[in-house]
């Protein structure tokens, strides 16, 4: 997902200005509509270290009343938070009904820290992703808006602004370790947070990656991209259905009262319709079987290649062994051609024998093997 992403073409700055102001404006009308109807919005900024996630956050805030928000930095968790559910510190932070809940980082960037640091086992990553999703899936299902952000930066733009910040003593602190180690190892942090993107991107809490080269273009894209969450949001609001933010708005389904019944069809296309639904369920039908046959016919062919790799390489083994089923055949095939054969022939049939390419039988003693060469 981000690796596949190719960005976004930056507009001009005066377009920027209008879009930002535009969407300024329309933020600020609808937290008086969030607080009405009771909208809870959870929006998460993760993002590179230096990529200005608590910049974007603070622009935002500028236009909410401080009364409907609140922000959260999560750190570290503690002794006490290590002991509980590792999502349990998230939930104490989810917001009120019409109010707004910012943080900057959230549970992706304790999850993606686990893996790369602190040696997370892929079952142990995989059963926090599962439990993510079931967190955001709930969140969306009992009314919250849930808006996620990732800013994106590239290698060379972030090892650009940590050098910028450690120039000087004032901002020096800003640059951790981790957004060292972070320019340090981009490659390998880039492929976790690609497939930690794709595996948490749902159709009711989407990833929304954000271009964030520019200060002022990043904002007004996390801007636009919330209000028209909103937007949705609160015209599905009415509906008892979960909020879908990446597709179009729910149309309102008319009641049975109101759709007429006394409709009529001819014979003629009734038919037409039915012969026309038969062929349909039977193209389908011979395409399913097209693929079936095909995909059997590549696993044979599959076999019969590692069949005959196998018998090419066995050719070139000095010996060749034999397995336990061929050993208890030949077993029972050296007893029945020598059950009449004097106890001595029985007895050295048991013993371990080896052909050598010359013809040559030796025996090996106290052995349960039996290799033939070719």
């Amino acid at each position: 997902m981000l690796k596949e992403w190719n960005g976004t073409e930056k507009p001009q700055e005066e377009e920027i200005s209008a879009r930002l102001t535009a969407a300024r404006n329309r933020l600020m009308q609808q937290q008086m509509q969030v607080k009405e109807q009771k909208l809870p919005v959870l929006v998460l900024v993760e993002g590179w270290g230096t990529a200005g996630k608590g910049f974007v956050i603070g622009q935002i805030i500028r236009n909410i009343d401080p009364r409907f928000f609140k922000v959260a930095s999560m750190e570290e968790p503690t002794v006490e938070e290590q002991r509980k559910p590792f999502l349990c510190r998230h939930f104490t932070r989810i917001p009120e009904a019409g109010k707004f809940q910012f943080l900057d980082s959230g549970w992706m960037d304790e999850v993606i820290k686990g893996k790369l640091y602190d040696g997370m086992t892929d079952a142990e990553y995989a059963m926090r992703v599962e439990s993510i999703k079931r967190f955001e899936r709930q969140l969306t299902d009992n009314g919250y808006l849930v808006m996620k952000f990732f800013l994106h930066i590239s290698r060379k733009e972030q090892k650009k602004r940590i050098e910028s910040l450690l120039e000087s003593k004032d901002t020096r602190w800003r640059v951790g370790k981790h957004d060292q180690w972070q320019n340090t190892h981009y490659g390998k942090c880039e492929d976790a947070f690609d497939s930690y993107l794709k595996e948490t991107n749902m159709p009711s809490a989407p990833w929304y990656i954000i271009d964030a080269r520019s200060r002022k273009w990043a904002e007004t894209q996390v801007l636009e991209m919330l209000t028209q969450g909103i937007e949705i949001a609160l015209g599905n609001r009415a509906m008892a259905v979960p909020l879908l933010q990446n597709v179009f708005p729910l149309t309102q389904m008319p009641q049975l009262s109101q759709i007429a019944l006394d409709g009529t069809i001819e014979a003629e296309e009734y038919k037409a319709e039915a012969d026309k639904g038969m062929e349909e369920d039977a193209k389908e039908a011979r395409e399913k079987a097209t693929l079936q046959s095909e995909e059997a016919v590549r696993k044979r062919r599959e076999e019969r290649e590692k069949f005959e790799e196998k018998i090419e390489e066995n050719r070139e083994a000095d010996t060749l062994e034999v397995s336990e089923e061929g050993k208890v055949l030949l077993k029972s095939n050296t007893d029945s051609n020598c059950s009449d054969a004097p106890k001595s022939h029985s007895d050295s049939a048991q013993e371990s024998v080896i052909y050598t390419k010359t013809g040559e039988a030796s025996r090996k003693e106290q052995t349960s093997s039996i290799s033939v060469s070719v």
